[in-house]
């Protein structure tokens, strides 16, 4: 006979999709947190984006293209590190959504499309 999801929550070692965490299991709880950790990582990495933002818009609003080909401009190099970090915000963004897509997925299969996803976003943000 197939098995049922209550057979199969019985098997050591493997998990019913739709079950959710199993607040009693080590195993279960560790994952987690690990999701609570990352999500609140994800809610600080769009805090810091916004505040970039913020820094970019007002640091850049005289700034024009051709200042940025001016070494002697320190208002104009203080604009492009902050768009550099709006830049790096962006991709910073895109590598903690696909983080917490994975680890808050509670099933023995992960995620490797958000495990890919994060592994070239990673690359992206440290270059």
């Amino acid at each position: 006979p197939a098995p049922t999801p209550a057979t199969t929550r019985k098997t050591p070692g493997i998990k019913w999709p739709s079950s959710g965490p199993n607040t009693s299991d080590p195993g279960d709880q560790a994952q987690l947190a690990g999701c609570i950790f990352d999500a609140t990582g994800l809610a600080n990495s769009v805090a810091r984006l916004g505040s970039n933002i913020n820094d970019l818009a007002k640091t850049c609003t005289d700034v024009q293209f051709d200042d940025f080909f001016n070494s002697h401009d320190a208002h104009t190099k203080v604009c492009s590190i902050n768009l550099a970090a709006v830049i790096a915000g962006v991709v910073g963004l895109a590598t903690s959504g696909a983080t917490v897509a994975d680890s808050c997925t509670f099933t023995l299969l992960p995620n490797v499309n958000a495990l890919c996803s994060a592994t070239i976003t990673g690359l992206m943000t440290a270059v």
